[in-house]
């Protein structure tokens, strides 16, 4: 690293939340990922903002909060413009599970304004990001310096990226948040792949943590469920909405089907199997922006979903959007967005639970430091002076009475003045162009006539204001005028030209071409996704917001729950994170996080 001049500065406060750091290679200043944490505190972002105007590029590793939050704040509030480089698939699924986090923030809150989807979208559109494939290299310049990025598979969340760097000769890999090994959805990450770059930037989440097999913490889970849903409980089992939630669902599937067709012990198939569901205001467009990208999935899901076999489909879990849409909250497994309880359905479903004996709380992460979720994680295997916590409870109520007429009147006054104000630009808009159309008018009328071609009478004449032009056959000089043929049924068709064959055409399109039509279908996909998440935060709105009043009410329940902790987070733990740093043996290392 002697040739190059290269600076590593944390920008966030250090914790297993955020990430947001600062790589300087010589004339190059690199953001590598933009995170915020739930709290959306924005003092936390202070350290951010004086290096705003020298960042050259963004590289995002993983599509949640703790990776990208950050970004619509710092557009919107800074007009942060530096392009943002990840894989289209943490684009895709990063603005849907920030869309699911904004619509969370909105149903708890009456004053969240730090972003809007608008920002949201912006962040990830075309303008700003530049999404990249596996493997290609995208080559950053600047002055008469070059420096090439490239994105490979880290594992973990679906699209979740390890970047490697290269300036000149040295070699910088950015890997966080990474698992060496396959799951069941996401493939595993390629860290291994690396021999002795200069610098390696690496976490060590796990560093003092040993993992058990996957097999034993599948059973560890499942006995867990079993037991809280024998007695006639309930599980609230708290989760993101996108970046590793299918992993979950995908495992809870596939023991459900085993207890219900293949154990014999089980009464699930006479008696049915309890029902589980998935709660997310998100959940159609996640899944569907999830199914159609396999560049990070596992082999055996490829092959599902490759031969049409409804990977994405499932038999036991309920998706819904609405905890109403939920029947019967008892002897159910409620899997829910929003990891910290502090918004949205899991502190609703805390409240109604927490204080039943028989009901269960199951984490598959750790939770933060200083939210609910942690408050409950900490109560594990520790004895309390006092189980009693305080929590506020917020709640959208339908207006009544005056309240409505209230918000009624605002409504139609605004709508009034947003009517106004369109006529009045409509209205602008037909003077300039009248305007516009007599300013042509008057020149044309100085040099030429205003003249057109008719067909009259099987033969094509030329007309102005006062009638036939008879010598017209040069009314367009300098340029000649293309005469039509006409035969007793219409204009006679070149087919040729029709057909647009005129020049010979290849059938093999050079690569220039097949890169063009992927950049349009990747802009039609955005465009599509787009209008997907604007029709889903209109419906919100209007089903959810418009006429309801915020009720906040603050409880002391006494927790009363079984909470438990199943690792399956998918990351690399201790042994295995000793066993890849050692065989990629960087000449440098920057443990972080």
């Amino acid at each position: 690293m002697s040739q190059q001049s290269v600076t590593f500065t944390p920008l966030v406060p250090q914790s297993e939340g955020a990430l947001c750091y600062l790589l300087e290679i010589d004339e190059f200043t690199l953001l590598l990922d933009c995170g915020w944490t739930y709290e959306f505190n924005v003092t936390d972002l202070d350290p951010i903002l004086p290096h705003l105007p020298q960042i050259d590029a963004v590289l995002i590793t993983h599509p949640d909060v703790y990776h990208i939050g950050a970004l619509p704040y710092l557009i919107a509030q800074y007009n942060f413009h530096a392009p943002i480089y990840s894989t289209t698939s943490v684009a895709q699924v990063g603005q849907t599970c920030l869309t699911d986090t904004l619509l969370s923030k909105l149903h708890s809150s009456t004053s969240f304004s730090l972003f809007s989807l608008n920002d949201i979208l912006l962040a990830f559109s075309p303008s700003h990001n530049t999404p990249l494939r596996y493997s290609q290299t995208f080559t950053l310049t600047k002055s008469s310096s070059t420096l090439s990025i490239s994105p490979t598979f880290a594992g973990h969340t679906a699209g979740g990226t390890i970047w490697k760097i290269l300036k000149d000769t040295e070699e910088i890999i950015y890997c966080v948040d990474w698992n060496h090994s396959r799951e069941r959805t996401i493939n595993s990450g390629y860290l291994s792949s690396f021999v002795k770059p200069s610098l390696l930037i690496t976490d060590a989440y796990n560093a003092d943590t040993q993992l058990s097999s996957r097999q034993s913490r599948d059973v560890d889970l499942t006995t867990f469920l079993e037991g809280i849903l024998n007695s006639g409980g309930s599980v609230l089992m708290p989760s993101d909405s996108g970046a590793r939630v299918f992993e979950l669902l995908f495992c809870l599937e596939a023991h459900w089907a085993y207890k219900t067709t293949n154990d014999a012990s089980s009464n699930w198939s006479t008696n049915g199997a309890p029902k589980i569901y998935y709660v997310s205001s998100t959940y159609e467009t996640m899944l569907d922006v999830i199914s159609k990208s396999i560049e990070w999935m596992s082999e055996n899901l490829i092959k599902l979903t490759t031969e049409g076999k409804g990977s994405f489909t499932f038999n036991y879990i309920t998706c819904v959007q609405d905890i109403n849409q939920i029947p019967n909250d008892e002897g159910i497994v409620a899997v829910v967005s929003g990891e910290t309880l502090e918004t949205g359905y899991g502190k609703e479903f805390m409240s109604r639970w927490c204080q039943n004996s028989k009901n269960g709380l199951c984490f598959t992460r750790r939770p933060l430091k200083d939210t609910l979720a942690y408050e409950c994680w900490r109560r594990i295997d520790t004895k309390q002076e006092s189980n009693e916590i305080e929590i506020t409870v917020e709640k959208r109520v339908p207006l009544e009475g005056k309240e409505l007429e209230e918000f009624e009147a605002k409504r139609k006054q605004i709508q009034d003045q947003e009517t106004e104000e369109e006529e009045n630009q409509m209205n602008e808009k037909v003077a300039r162009e009248e305007k516009e159309m007599a300013e042509e008018s008057m020149m044309s009328g100085g040099m030429f006539p205003v003249v057109s071609n008719v067909f009259v009478n099987g033969k094509m004449d030329w007309f102005e204001d006062e009638g036939i032009v008879k010598n017209g056959k040069y009314v367009m000089y300098p340029h000649s005028v293309v005469r039509s043929t006409w035969n007793d049924y219409g204009e006679n068709v070149d087919l040729l030209e029709f057909l647009n064959l005129k020049e010979t055409i290849s059938d093999v399109k050079t690569e220039e071409e097949i890169m063009k039509e992927k950049e349009k279908e990747k802009l039609g996909a955005s465009e599509e996704l787009n209008e997907k998440l604007q029709v889903l935060s209109k419906t919100f709105t209007e089903q959810k917001l418009d006429k309801t009043k915020l009720v906040v009410q603050t409880q002391t329940v006494e927790l009363k729950w079984r909470v438990k902790y199943v690792d399956l987070d998918g990351r690399v733990d201790a042994k295995s994170m000793k066993r890849v740093l050692s065989s990629v043996n960087p000449r440098k290392l920057i443990l972080i996080h």
